[in-house]
C-alpha cells in the first residue's frame, strides 16, 4: 500500500482506472460474500430486488438511480471512502494486470443462433387492411411501426401455397433483430407462432420517439401494445409486450433502463391476466406500480374495436393475499 511523506495512503491513476472501469462488481459482492439470487442471466440481492448485477461487471440500483462497477458499488452501497475502495481493488495488482489487454482487432463475437426471418411481400396492402380494418390499429401507428423496422409483411410459402402473415419482429437492446412473432392476417387464421431460434428476453417494444420515457406500460401481446398506443398516441412512455406472462423482459427491461420510476400493467381482464399483474408486480422493487384495464372487453384490442375512444386513468397497484398461484 503507498503511502505519502505525510503518512497518507495514496493511489496511481492506474490503479483508479482499474478499479473505476475493470473491476466487476459481480465478482467483488461474490467474494464479500454477499448472498446474491440468479435470476436469469443477472443476479439481485435478497434485501434489495431492484438491485441488480450483471456478467459484465455492470451494478445497478434501480431505486435509486444508480449504477456502475466494483467502486460504485462500494461507494455507493457500503459508504467506504474513495481511497480504501481504490486500493483494496488494486492495491495488490501488478503494474501489467493494471493495464488493460490491448486489442488490435475486435474480440470474435460468441457465435448467435441463426435468425431466420421470414420473406417479405412485395407490399403490407394486406398487413394495414387486416391491422386497421379488422383490428382497428390508426394507419399513423401502423406505419411507424413499419418505418421502425417492428413490423412487416411476412410470406409463408408452402409449396404452391403463400400465406402472407403479420411479422412482429424482436429486437434487443442495440436494435439488432434476435427473432420475430408471425400471425395470419385474416379473422379466421389460427396461424401463431415465433419464427425458430427467436429470443424473446426483451419482448416486443415500441419505444417512445424522444428516448426518454416516463412510464413503462406492460401488455401480453403485441397487438394489444399497439391497441393501446392508437387509443394514446402522445403517451410519453415505452410499451412492451412480454409475448406472454414470462417475467424476463421486463427485468431486463428495468435493468436496461434504471431511469424509468413508473410502470403500468396493462395485462389481459381475466384470471390468468390479473394473477399475472399481481406475481410480477410483487416482484418489483423502488418504482411505482400501477394497473390500467380495458372499461370493457378482455383485452385492449377487444376493447378498442368494440368502440372503446379513450384510456381509463391507471390505478395503485394493490397486492392481493389470495392471488391464485400460476406460472409466470
Amino acid at each position: 500500500m503507498a503511502t505519502s511523506k505525510s503518512g497518507k495512503n495514496y493511489y496511481t491513476k492506474e490503479q483508479y482506472q482499474y478499479a473505476k472501469y475493470q473491476a466487476s462488481a459481480l465478482e467483488y459482492a461474490l467474494s464479500k460474500g454477499y448472498k446474491l439470487i440468479p435470476k436469469g442471466q443477472y443476479y439481485t440481492m435478497p434485501e434489495h430486488d431492484s438491485m441488480v448485477f450483471a456478467p459484465n461487471g455492470m451494478w445497478y440500483w434501480n431505486s435509486r438511480g444508480l449504477k456502475g462497477k466494483a467502486l460504485d458499488f462500494m461507494l455507493q452501497y457500503e459508504g467506504k471512502n474513495l481511497v480504501d475502495a481504490v486500493l483494496e481493488l488494486a492495491g495488490d495488482k501488478e503494474p501489467a494486470q493494471l493495464t488493460p489487454p490491448k486489442q488490435s482487432a475486435p474480440p470474435p463475437e460468441k457465435p448467435r443462433q441463426f435468425i431466420s426471418l421470414p420473406e417479405p411481400s412485395d407490399t403490407n396492402r394486406r398487413l394495414y387492411a387486416y391491422l386497421c380494418k379488422e383490428r382497428k390499429l390508426d394507419y399513423k401507428v401502423v406505419s411507424r411501426l413499419v418505418n421502425d423496422g417492428l413490423l412487416y409483411e411476412g410470406l409463408n410459402r408452402q409449396g404452391e401455397k403463400v400465406q402472407h402473415n403479420a411479422v412482429f419482429v424482436y429486437r434487443n437492446p442495440e436494435g439488432e433483430v434476435i427473432g420475430a412473432f408471425a400471425r395470419g392476417l385474416t379473422s379466421t387464421s389460427t396461424y401463431k407462432r415465433d419464427i425458430r431460434g427467436s429470443d424473446k428476453s426483451f419482448g416486443w417494444m415500441i419505444p417512445h420517439p424522444s428516448r426518454e420515457p416516463e412510464a413503462l406500460y406492460v401488455f401480453e401481446a403485441c397487438i394489444d401494445a399497439a391497441s393501446h398506443m392508437t387509443l394514446s398516441p402522445w403517451e410519453k412512455a415505452d410499451r412492451l409486450s412480454l409475448e406472454g406472462l414470462a417475467p424476463k423482459p421486463l427485468l431486463n427491461y428495468l435493468v436496461n433502463h434504471p431511469e424509468v420510476k413508473r410502470v403500468v400493467f396493462c395485462l389481459d381482464n381475466d384470471l390468468a391476466g390479473r394473477a399475472a399483474t399481481q406475481r410480477l408486480a410483487q416482484r418489483l422493487e423502488g418504482v411505482e406500480v400501477m394497473v390500467q384495464i380495458p372499461p370493457n372487453g378482455k383485452d385492449w384490442n377487444e376493447y378498442l374495436k368494440n368502440g372503446g375512444t379513450k384510456l381509463p386513468q391507471p390505478e395503485a397497484f394493490l397486492p392481493l393475499s389470495n392471488t391464485p398461484e400460476m406460472e409466470v
